[in-house]
C-alpha cells in the first residue's frame, strides 16, 4: 500500500514539473528594437555666453570713419566775418552749416564728434534758424548769445524769443554768467572776435545719451550724374563766386574758397577741404536785421560727391525730425566717408 502510495505522488509531482518548464502559450508585446537616434543628439556650443553685439560706435556715425569713442557731440556757432579768419576748428568738425544770418554776413554751425578740440573760435550768437539744427542733433550747444539781446520776451523770430530756445537741454550761452568757464579771450584778436570755446569741457555736461542721425557712407559709392568740378554760390550777396569749391581729384575733396581765395583752417594753416557737400535750398523772411530761414518743408538740394553732381531733395518734417537728403529717386544720398558741409541758400 505505501509503495501504491509512493508511486502516486512522485507520478503527479513529475507532471507538476513537466507542466512549469513548458513555454507558456501567452501573446507578447514585442519590444522594438532600439534605434541609433533614441537618444538626442548632442548640439556642439562654444560657450552658453550670448555673443556680444558689435560697439556702434566703432563706424562713427557723423563721419563714416573707424571711430571708437562714445558719441557725444557738440555743437557750436562759429563767426565768418572778415575780421574772424582764420577760424581754429572748421576743418576738425565732422559736419558743418553755413547760414546767411545779416545781410551777405554768414555764420557756421558746426558739429564736432569724432575729434573734440580743446578750443575753437571765435564762438559767436545763436539765430533762430540754428535752433532747428540743434533740436535735430539734440547736441550740447555752445554759442555767445543770440538775437533778441538775452529776452525771453523778444518776438518769437529771435533765438530768446523763440519757444525752440527752452527745448536745448545744454544750453552753454556765455551770456548767462554761470557758463563763464567753458570760454575765454584770446589776446591777439580783437574783441568780439576773440571769444574761445572749450569743447572738451563742454562734452563733459552730457546727462543723457542723444540719438544719432541715421546717415550712410560708403566709401566704395559712386554716381552717374554730371562731371562738376567746381562750384559758385552767391549765398544771399551780390557776387556769384561769393563762395567756391574745387574739386581735387586726386585727394577726392573739394577745395574751399571765398571771393576766389583759399579759405584757410587756423588749426592746420591749409586750405579747407570738404568730403562731401551739401547745398540746400530754401527760402527766408527779412524780420528786422535778421534772415529768418525756412527750416522745416522740403525743397530742391544739390549734392557733389566725388566730382558728381547728384540732383535731389531735402524734407524736414519737425524741428526735431532728421533732414533728410534723398536723390531724384527718392533714395537717401550715401555719403563718402569724411567731413560733410551743408550750404544753405536759395535758389538763383
Amino acid at each position: 500500500m505505501k509503495r501504491i502510495i509512493v508511486f502516486i505522488l512522485l507520478t503527479v509531482m513529475a507532471a507538476v514539473v513537466s507542466v512549469s518548464c513548458a513555454a507558456p502559450e501567452v501573446s507578447l508585446t514585442p519590444v522594438p528594437t532600439p534605434t541609433a537616434t533614441s537618444e538626442p543628439t548632442p548640439v556642439a556650443t562654444i560657450s552658453s555666453e550670448p555673443t556680444p553685439t558689435p560697439k556702434p560706435t566703432d563706424i562713427s556715425y557723423t563721419t563714416g570713419l573707424h571711430f571708437e569713442g562714445e558719441y557725444k557731440p557738440v555743437m557750436c556757432v562759429i563767426e565768418n566775418s572778415p575780421a574772424a579768419r582764420p577760424q581754429t576748428g572748421l576743418q576738425t568738425a565732422d559736419v558743418v552749416y553755413e547760414v546767411p544770418v545779416e545781410g551777405a554776413i554768414t555764420r557756421f554751425v558746426c558739429v564736432f564728434s569724432d575729434n573734440i578740440p580743446e578750443g575753437v573760435m571765435p564762438v559767436r550768437s545763436g539765430r533762430v534758424s540754428f535752433l532747428f539744427l540743434q533740436q535735430e542733433w539734440d547736441a550740447v550747444f555752445m554759442h555767445f548769445g543770440g538775437s533778441g539781446s538775452g529776452s525771453k520776451s523778444a518776438p518769437d523770430y529771435t533765438y530768446y524769443g523763440n519757444p525752440l530756445s527752452k527745448s536745448v537741454k545744454i544750453d552753454v550761452d556765455l551770456l548767462n554768467g554761470k557758463w563763464s568757464k567753458y570760454y575765454y579771450r584770446v589776446k591777439d584778436k580783437k574783441a568780439p572776435h576773440n571769444v574761445v570755446g572749450n569743447l572738451q569741457m563742454a562734452q563733459k555736461l552730457y546727462d543723457y545719451s542723444p540719438a544719432p542721425l541715421d546717415w550712410k557712407f560708403d566709401s566704395s559709392v559712386s554716381y552717374t550724374g554730371d562731371d562738376v568740378t567746381e562750384i559758385k554760390l552767391a549765398m544771399c550777396s551780390n557776387d556769384d563766386d561769393f563762395i567756391s569749391y574745387k574739386y581735387d581729384a586726386a585727394k577726392d575733396v573739394y577745395l574751399r574758397y571765398m571771393n576766389g581765395e583759399e579759405f584757410k583752417s587756423a588749426e592746420t594753416d591749409a586750405q579747407v577741404s570738404v568730403k562731401n557737400l551739401i547745398v540746400q535750398y530754401s527760402t527766408y523772411e527779412s524780420r528786422d536785421v535778421y534772415k529768418v530761414w525756412n527750416m522745416l518743408g522740403n525743397g530742391r538740394a544739390d549734392f557733389y560727391i566725388g566730382g558728381k553732381l547728384i540732383k535731389g531733395t531735402w524734407s524736414k518734417e519737425t524741428p526735431q525730425s532728421q533732414t533728410m537728403y534723398c536723390d531724384d529717386k527718392g533714395q537717401p544720398i550715401v555719403l563718402r566717408p569724411g567731413n560733410t558741409w551743408i550750404e544753405l541758400t536759395t535758389e538763383k
